[in-house]
């Protein structure tokens, strides 16, 4: 995964998991994206 999107990513879930606390139960990436093979077009998933 792109180091900038990762990065993003990660305050994404220490900001759930401190307003939802143990409702948080996992957060998946997938994708092209975290695979490394996406466009310019590529969405995040």
């Amino acid at each position: 995964m792109d180091p900038k999107v990762e990065k993003i990513a990660r305050r994404f879930l220490d900001e759930a998991k401190s307003l939802l606390k143990d409702k948080v139960i996992a957060v998946i990436a997938f994708g092209s994206r975290v695979w490394g093979d996406y466009t310019e077009d590529s969405d995040y998933d």
